[in-house]
C-alpha cells in the first residue's frame, strides 16, 4: 500500500475462520499513516507515508462493522438476476483476450486528464454534497458526504471513457441509484444485527425469569448485575451457562462480542468489572463481575 498512488486495493474474502479486523482499515479513509521512515540528515525528521489509493472489500458475507466503518463503505450487492445466459461466458472470453495495454489504458487517460477530473469531481461534489444532505436531514452526516463523494467521481466517468454511452440521463440515474444506497446504509445503522437482536431477545427471556440465592432470597433481573439503574451489565459466560439450560442456541462469542459494540437498542459502553447487585448480602467484601456494561436507553438525536 506504501507503495503505490491512485490504486483500488481489493481485499478478497478469506478463511472464515482466519478473519481480520476490518477496524483496522478505518484511518486510511482520511489518508492514515502507513509507517514512519527515518531521513538520514543526522537529525529526528521522518518521512511519512501516508495511504493514498482506495479500498474494496469483496465478500459473500455481509461486512457487519462499527458505525464509523460501516458509514465509511459504499455498498454495491452483486447478483446474477441481469445475466442474460450465454453472454456471460461471451464477455468473460473477450475480457480475458484483451492486451494489457488496452484493459489499463483508462488509467494513462486518467492520470494524464488530472486537473479536469479534479475540477469536475470538486463542482459536483459541492452539488450533490447539498442534494443529498437536503433529501433526509436526519441522516448521518458522514453517509451523505461518502455517498456524494462516490457519485461526484461517477460524474467524471465521461471524461475518461467518452459520453457514447454515459450520457447524461445514465448519470441522473447512476446519481439515484447511489442515493438508493445511502438510503440503504442509513437504515442499516439504524438497526441491530440479527444476532444481537437475538442476543437481546434472549436477554428480555431469561433476565425476567426468577433465580434463588442462597439465603432462599428471590434475584430478580438475573442476567443484569449493575448497581445503577441507567445502565446494563452482563457477564456473557453467565449468559451462555442460562441460555445452554434454558436449551437456546447460543452464538458463538468470537462472532458476538464484535457486533455487540454496535447495539442500537442498548448502545454500548465498555467491558470492565462492576460491583454486582446479585451476590450473597452475607459476605463481608464486595463482589464484583467482569461485565459488558451498556446504556438502558439510546440517547436521541446522535448524528455523524
Amino acid at each position: 500500500m506504501a507503495e503505490a498512488a491512485n490504486f483500488p486495493f481489493v481485499l478478497l474474502e478469506g478463511d472464515a475462520c482466519n478473519q481480520f479486523n476490518i477496524e483496522l482499515f478505518k484511518p486510511l479513509t482520511e489518508g492514515g499513516i502507513l509507517r514512519r521512515t527515518g531521513i538520514k540528515n543526522r537529525g529526528t525528521d521522518t518521512d511519512v507515508i501516508t495511504f493514498k489509493g482506495g479500498l474494496c472489500f469483496c465478500q459473500n458475507d455481509t461486512i457487519d462493522a462499527s458505525e464509523a466503518i460501516m458509514s465509511r463503505l459504499f455498498h454495491l450487492h452483486c447478483t446474477r438476476d441481469h445475466q442474460i445466459p450465454g453472454q456471460t461466458d461471451y464477455w468473460f472470453r473477450e475480457l480475458m483476450a484483451m492486451q494489457t495495454d488496452d484493459l489499463c489504458a483508462w488509467r494513462d487517460i486518467a492520470l494524464s486528464n488530472e486537473n479536469a477530473i479534479l475540477a469536475k469531481f470538486r463542482k459536483e461534489f459541492a452539488r450533490l454534497e447539498v442534494d443529498y444532505k437536503s433529501r433526509d436531514s436526519s441522516m448521518r452526516i458522514r453517509i451523505a458526504e461518502f455517498h456524494a463523494m462516490i457519485a461526484a467521481f461517477a460524474n467524471c466517468l465521461p471524461i475518461i471513457f467518452g459520453s457514447k454511452y454515459l450520457t447524461n440521463d445514465v448519470l441522473n440515474r447512476l446519481e439515484e441509484f447511489i442515493w438508493t444506497r445511502a438510503v440503504n446504509r442509513e437504515k442499516k445503522l439504524r438497526k441491530d444485527h440479527p444476532l444481537v437482536e437475538q442476543f437481546w431477545e434472549y436477554y428480555d427471556y431469561l433476565n425476567d425469569r426468577f433465580r434463588y440465592g442462597s439465603n432462599g432470597s428471590i434475584i430478580q433481573e438475573r442476567l443484569n448485575h449493575s448497581l445503577k439503574e441507567e445502565y446494563i451489565a452482563v457477564n456473557l459466560a453467565e449468559f451462555e451457562d442460562f441460555c445452554k439450560q434454558a436449551r437456546l442456541e447460543f452464538p458463538k462469542l468470537r462472532e458476538l462480542k464484535p457486533l455487540l459494540k454496535t447495539s442500537q437498542v442498548f448502545p454500548y459502553v465498555k467491558t470492565k468489572n462492576v460491583k454486582s447487585k446479585h451476590k450473597d448480602k452475607g459476605r463481608d467484601k464486595t463482589d464484583t463481575s467482569y461485565c459488558w456494561v451498556f446504556l438502558r436507553e439510546a440517547k436521541k438525536g446522535k448524528k455523524g
